[in-house]
């Protein structure tokens, strides 16, 4: 066996490196798939250093909660964290999103880092935005943050102007890396700052956000029975007779006032709840009093009543029609004047200054001259008398309506009870414990994050690189393995006469089958052992080129080479198995021919049952590829999925069907060099078919891949927007001409994150825009859209399919936009929206038919807003996707390399086998450069059928996408595709043509 091997090492090293490719590019693709997901493993985990979880809060909660939390095991740090934007003072660059942290002492313990306290202007920044900025020690810069408010921002009393705060820090040092809550692969952006700082200039003393927690997780149970009233912005008060309870945000939740008046009950309390607002004129005919707190009561019943003061101020008499006038701030971000017109019931004695939150700018004030609200007043009206009523009242109210008329009138998503009174109580009675917190914390805007198992599941990413890397390169290896079997059939052809020497002279078929599965097995070995070090070069190669060449798929250079041993362990056999099915299908066919046959040289191809069954195979492929097609184009199979597979077959199918073409011949007498160079091509037609069929792989590959490239296109349903915003901190007001979007911040669900997404963000439409977004369904799911390849390939989901978001909002989704500038959201209708995300406010997204106003982004800079074109945004999204796209055409390239070699080692053999043919042609005539043409003809039939058959099933593979489109493909990068395979094949052709016109062919003709 080994004298065999070292004799014919020339075939046999062919044979080994064709195993070698395959194993490596298997278990390259392997490879590649686990460095991805153990580098965006360790990146996650890094990023979280000694934190395993955490808690998150809407609205700040007390510094003093962790104290009160069973320390167990745990190390507790409470910080100050927001997304902000930072502004270097010396360069004048700015950055969004940049995550800023509020810490102290605390949190550099529970990370195991010493740092010196930061002093009150320090910061600490990370070396990603020091290099962005070109930053260094002692530089200035000033970080915006939206401040958070308890009042919401979409109230009456809600501050929107001078919402954003701006503060000066001067960088004390940087530091690697960062911390992020949430796991991401591009450079973070992070900025410390001391708490007690951000405290201040936030209006935050002693209060944080977020919870740390180093150890074992706050459970549900702990976090309950740590919480206070004040964690929650909860408050009581003592009235006569009972107590008060209101919300910092001046209304009480829905959810919170059922919790209450349950729990009142069971106890045997009178609960009355109270709603208090702000009229901003009550008249009775040419009298009227400005600025008078209204409350809605359960006290009255029907009518208004208005106490004696303001009834002698409007001569008011029981019967007359009083009319009420008031702002409201509507959803779309403009405050509106409505007015109600109620009947006077009487005068009543109701009232206290306290039935009426605290509202800043208003309560606190000395004068009612003095008030300063969040909205436009006319100090003109103010009077002496109502200055009085001010300095002897306070914030009593002046009119009282029912609860019934109030709620209908004032009620808002946020709530329609200002305060619940709760009868008899005390400051002491312990029973008020049992109002708050919910059970269900997500609704009191807390939640516990499980953050080191969430970035372990993140890690496994959004895009299985094993699975396309593997699914791509298994047309290299296909090509590979046809390689090693076109070399293996070559190798046993040049023996074809030693293989009937041994059958004549007494071998049996089965010792001559054995000898040769040993050399097959041992050629396997050798190729898995090579491919194994391949698999190392080939995937440290792509990950290289993911790194550097094709970065915007991933948008990191973090990835590093992890290898597997359960991949390693997977190259043990493939090749091996390969090899000896090789053999044993090779000698199989050999069963037909006589030990004579074999000595006469005569050829497998020569058989005539192989031809009819290779042509009953082709028929079978072909029928299958158009059945499949037929299928997918009536709907009973995914068109993409159906079409892409009815091309392979067809591939396959068009590649033996070559055979028979070639076999058939053009008929007639030779009179030609291309009729006897179709009849080279058909002496060997299995041989031939097999350097078609890697030809067309790769033909195949490049097309398919080229032909999903295409110009940035918005799907129709916002093909008239051209302009799309978005900012940092939310709007309030609507801008001319734009649709504004609601947006629930949350995670990419783009290629833009290579993590997978558990949290998407989520954006509201207006109704119209996606009419099947606009209804609840049936079952009380919330129907949903997304881009259609982020729905497949990044959420892994299918029309029909249901998510869960935080906060219970089930959704299920409906439709599908393809080409959506909306890659990275969740769309769902903004009706649905505010019941799901109740607390989210403002606008942070809206799109523009026509360009806005040029001082747009510098008016709202302190909300960091940016306009850009959707061509812009879908650019964007685009790299990634043409990325993708490049990295697997270098597969296919590959793929073509190895067709090339095999082409070339094709035409060589035939080159070799007939030189007494080519020695008779040049014997009766033919010229040199007409052998020449003849051997280059050969190899342009060849070349001409590869590329034919895989150019024709790429398009059937690629055409719901091109017919979605409703455009060609790019023409001239696929011609300049298949204008390099041709060089390629003509370059093999003329080395082949250079090697025969170098042989003694007339030697060869006299041994004849």
């Amino acid at each position: 066996m080994l004298r065999n091997l070292q004799w014919f090492w020339r075939t046999n090293l062919a044979v080994v490196f064709g195993v070698a490719v395959a194993v490596s590019v298997m278990i390259g693709s392997q490879i590649v798939g686990d460095s991805v997901q153990a580098s965006l493993r360790e990146l996650a985990l890094a990023r979280l250093g000694r934190v395993d979880s955490a808690v998150v809060a809407a609205l700040p909660f007390t510094e003093a909660l962790p104290d009160r939390l069973a320390k167990k095991t745990r190390a507790m740090a409470p910080v100050l964290h927001f997304a902000g934007i930072v502004k270097h003072q010396g360069s004048n660059k700015s950055a969004a999103k940049v995550l800023i942290y509020g810490v102290d002492q605390r949190y550099w313990r529970l990370q195991g880092i010493t740092a010196e306290p930061l002093a009150e202007r320090d910061a600490i920044i990370s070396e990603a935005l020091a290099k962005e900025f070109g930053a260094n020690a002692n530089d200035g810069i000033l970080v915006r943050i939206e401040k958070p408010s308890e009042i919401p921002q979409e109230s009456l009393h809600g501050r929107r102007e001078g919402s954003v705060r701006t503060v000066r820090f001067r960088v004390k040092k940087t530091l690697p890396g960062g911390f992020a809550l949430e796991p991401q692969q591009g450079e973070l952006r992070v900025v410390y700052v001391a708490l007690s700082t951000l405290q201040k200039e936030l209006d935050q003393a002693e209060k944080a956000n977020v919870l740390l927690v180093s150890g074992p997780a706050i459970t549900n149970e702990e976090l309950r029975d740590g919480l206070r009233m004040e964690d929650l912005g909860m408050k009581l008060r003592p009235v006569p007779g009972g107590m008060q309870l209101e919300s910092g945000a001046g209304l009480l939740r829905d959810d919170q006032v059922a919790r209450v008046s349950e729990t009142a009950a069971k106890l045997g309390l009178r609960s009355e709840p109270l709603l208090t607002y702000l009229a901003n004129n009550m008249k009775i005919g040419n009298r009227e009093v400005p600025y008078s707190l209204v409350t809605a009561t359960p006290e009255v019943t029907e009518g208004i009543r208005l106490n004696t003061w303001t009834m002698q101020q409007t001569g008011a008499k029981p019967g007359d029609k009083l009319q009420m006038e008031y702002y409201l701030w509507r959803q779309e971000g403009n405050l509106d004047t409505a007015s109600a017109l109620f009947t006077v019931a009487g005068a009543t004695a109701l009232g206290d200054r306290i039935m009426a939150p605290d509202y800043p700018g208003i309560s606190d004030a000395d004068n009612v001259s003095d008030w300063d609200p969040p909205f436009p007043m006319n100090l003109d009206k103010i009077r002496p008398v109502d200055e009085k009523y001010w300095a002897d009242y306070r914030t009593t109210p002046k009119a009282f309506v029912s609860i019934a008329d109030g709620q209908r009138l004032w009620g808002s998503r946020f709530g329609k009870v200002s305060s619940v009174r709760l009868y008899p109580g005390n400051k002491e009675q312990a029973w008020i414990a049992a109002f708050l917190p919910s059970v269900d914390l997500s609704k009191d805007g807390l939640t516990i994050l499980p953050l080191r198992d969430q970035a372990l599941a993140a890690s496994a990413g959004s895009t299985d690189f094993a699975m396309y890397f593997g699914m791509f390169s298994s047309f290299v290896m296909g090509s590979a393995f046809l390689l090693t079997a076109l070399f293996f059939r070559l190798g046993i052809e040049q023996r074809l006469r030693e293989i009937g020497l041994f059958l004549a002279i007494g071998y049996s078929r089965r010792d001559v089958r054995r000898m040769f599965v040993r050399e097959g097995l041992a050629l396997g070995l050798v190729g898995t052992v090579v491919g194994c070090v391949g698999a190392w070069l080939y995937s440290s190669g792509l990950l290289y080129g993911l790194r550097h060449w094709w970065n915007d798929a991933v948008g990191t250079h973090s990835l590093q080479l992890h290898l597997s041993p359960t991949a390693l362990r997977g190259a043990l056999f493939p090749g091996i198995i390969v090899s000896v099915l090789v053999v044993v299908i090779t000698l199989r066919r050999l069963r037909g021919l006589s030990p004579w046959d074999l000595l006469a040289g005569r050829q497998i191809d020569d058989l005539p049952h192989t031809a009819v069954r290779l042509r009953w195979l082709a028929i079978g492929f072909l029928a299958a590829g158009l059945a499949l097609a037929g299928a997918s184009a009536a709907g009973r199979i995914a068109p993409e999925g159906g079409f892409f597979g009815a091309g392979f077959l067809l591939l396959i199918g068009g590649a033996l069907g070559s055979r028979a073409l070639l076999e058939a011949g053009l008929g007639g007498e030779f009179n030609s060099l291309a009729r006897l160079a179709w009849a080279n091509a058909g002496q060997r037609p299995t041989r031939s078919m097999m350097t078609i069929a890697l030809i067309a792989f790769a033909t195949f590959l490049l097309i398919s891949l080229e032909a999903f490239r295409h110009p940035p296109a918005s799907s129709l349903a916002f093909n008239k927007y051209a302009y799309l915003g978005e900012s940092q901190s939310p709007l309030y007001e609507k801008l001319d001409g734009a649709v504004m979007l609601r947006v629930r911040p949350g995670e990419d669900a783009s290629c833009l994150n290579l993590y997978a997404p558990t949290r998407p963000k989520v954006v509201a439409l207006p109704p119209g825009l996606v009419p099947a977004l606009d209804a609840p369904l049936a079952d009380g799911a919330i129907p949903a859209a997304a881009d259609a390849n982020s729905l497949q390939y990044i959420l892994h989901k299918a029309i029909g399919d249901e998510m869960t978001l935080d906060g219970g909002a089930r959704i299920r989704f409906v439709a599908t936009l393809p080409g959506s500038v909306f890659q990275s959201e969740v769309l769902i209708g903004e009706a649905q929206f505010l019941r799901a995300f109740p607390a989210e406010q403002g606008f942070r997204m809206m799109l523009f038919e026509k360009a806005p106003n040029e001082n747009v982004e510098e008016l709202f800079s302190d909300s960091g807003l940016d306009v850009m074109t959707v061509s812009e945004k879908l650019a964007q999204f685009l790299r990634v996707e043409h990325a993708y796209l490049s990295t697997f055409q270098a597969l296919g390239a590959l793929g073509l390399i190895l067709g090339t070699f095999g082409l070339s080692a094709v035409l060589l053999r035939n080159v070799l086998e007939r030189r007494k043919e080519l020695a008779l042609l040049r014997a009766v005539g033919f010229t040199g450069s007409e052998v020449a043409q003849v051997i280059v003809l050969e190899n342009l039939l060849l070349l001409a059928f590869g590329l034919a058959v895989g150019t024709l099933c790429a398009l059937v593979a690629v055409a719901p996408s091109l017919l979605e489109r409703g455009q060609l493909p790019p023409l001239f990068p696929m011609f300049g595709l298949l204008a390099s395979v041709a060089l390629t094949g003509l370059l093999a052709s003329v080395l082949a043509t250079r090697a025969a016109l170098r042989a003694p062919l007339l030697a060869s003709l006299r041994s004849e």
